[in-house]
């Protein structure tokens, strides 16, 4: 299973609550998990979910988006998604728990990193701005037992389109491993 940003988290998730479903999980820049995510929720979520569609503000949309792109090119695929953000709306989380598992991203407590048995592969842009990667790796490494980490050149908070070979290299030899 593999998962970005909150798909990053929801996986994990699945790891610690559905084991027996995954065989091995790879980790993209996921959201809080190891590490607290003020800087997303300032720049990112806040002006997403309560202020730009309160305001009607597309250029506070655009904003938020360029703050966690970077100044990367942006992928052809990602500004589609963006465009459909713009004029569909955007996700809500929700902070209620179903059957013990969080849907919003938080940090998962020590105890609970240490259950997780399934092999992990954490990938993280050396531009990423929503956490400091080395912090997150070091916490990641030291209570997840069977995890990688590796920090990805040239990339950002979406290195799945800001490095793509890269990441789609490291994602099938981690799979291909037995």
């Amino acid at each position: 299973m593999v998962g970005n940003s909150g798909g990053g988290y929801l996986t994990l998730n699945t790891a610690l609550y559905l084991p027996e479903r995954v065989k091995k999980v790879v980790l993209i820049s996921p959201a809080a998990t190891f590490a607290q995510i003020w800087a997303l929720y300032w720049h990112h979520l806040i002006p997403l979910a309560f202020i730009a569609p309160v305001i009607r503000s597309d250029r506070l949309v655009r904003k938020a988006y360029e703050w966690i792109w970077q100044g990367f090119p942006m992928d052809e695929c990602y500004a589609q998604l963006h465009a459909i953000a713009q004029t569909a709306g955007y996700p809500r989380y929700s902070v209620t728990r179903n059957r013990g598992v969080r849907v919003a991203p938080v940090v998962f407590s020590d105890e609970e990193l240490r259950k997780i048995r399934n092999p992990a592969l954490l990938l993280i842009g050396d531009h990423e701005v929503i956490y400091k990667p080395e912090r997150v790796i070091q916490r990641a490494t030291r209570l997840v037992a069977d995890l990688k980490a590796e920090i990805i050149p040239n990339a950002n908070h979406v290195a799945e389109y800001t490095a793509p070979d890269v990441v789609n290299e490291k994602i099938l030899k981690f799979f291909g491993d037995s």
